[in-house]
């Protein structure tokens, strides 16, 4: 899947960019098979210290790490976050849909019984998906890096935001709410017994797929007939 997405950012993506992986795996066969892929496709690999923490804990601490020791010293005028498994299929601009000084898939905060679909004064509470998320460098440069994190973040009725939702304090809470940004869709590639976003869907983000639980921790029916799909779907789109 990396190698994918480093073929299919650099086909489509237009802006002047540098990617860069960060590895957050825990198998140490794992970290070697990718940092030799990315020595042979002139990326630039950076290791993560393995952490105790479990999916979206793990998640926000690999982020933070990143942010800390990575993007800060970089001083770019930009930075991002992509997931893994989540590739653009169109010649693409990040910078032309900036808003705000921010681009990616706004989310809402989760309730005991579900999304909060409104924001309202009383759930105000927004962040950006932590798989497709960019900033403009200075809404955070000046904060102090130990002020805040990117997990997970709980408000008042059990309401909280997913990964990322850390920086409301001290980002989110300070922008105008910019509404929809990029635009989003589930896909539905096939049927199974169990049939949920995690095993039979894929998402669009704009122009973008996002495959979900690639990684299968969520056990999938027949995840090697999903696997074929999604290989012989980025084949396309890498070759079209």
């Amino acid at each position: 899947m990396i190698e994918f997405q480093i073929q299919l950012l650099r086909k489509n993506i237009t802006d002047k960019f540098s990617h860069i992986i960060a590895d957050n795996s825990n198998d140490p066969k794992v970290r070697k098979v990718i940092s030799d892929l990315c020595k042979s496709s002139n990326v630039s690999y950076v290791s993560i210290p393995v952490n105790t923490y479990f999916r979206n804990k793990s998640h926000g601490a690999a982020m933070h790490w990143v942010y800390k020791n990575v993007i800060k010293k970089r001083n770019n005028l930009y930075f991002g976050f992509l997931d893994h498994d989540i590739f653009p299929t169109e010649s693409y601009s990040i910078l032309n849909r900036v808003k705000n000084n921010i681009y990616g898939r706004v989310i809402h905060s989760y309730m005991p019984n579900g999304y909060n679909e409104i924001i309202t004064k009383e759930f105000p509470y927004w962040s950006l998906w932590a798989g497709f998320y960019f900033l403009k460098s200075d809404l955070m440069y000046h904060e102090n890096v130990y002020g805040f994190n990117f997990d997970p973040k709980s408000f008042q009725k059990g309401s909280y935001l997913d990964t990322g939702g850390g920086l409301w304090d001290v980002l989110m809470s300070k922008i105008e709410y910019p509404g929809e940004l990029a635009t989003y869709s589930a896909v539905k590639f096939r049927e199974s017994e169990v049939s949920n976003i995690k095993t039979d869907y894929y998402e669009k983000v704009d122009d973008w797929v996002h495959f979900v639980n690639i990684s299968n921790w969520y056990e999938t029916p027949n995840a090697k007939e999903k696997n074929d799909f999604i290989v012989k779907l980025l084949t396309e789109l890498r070759d079209k």
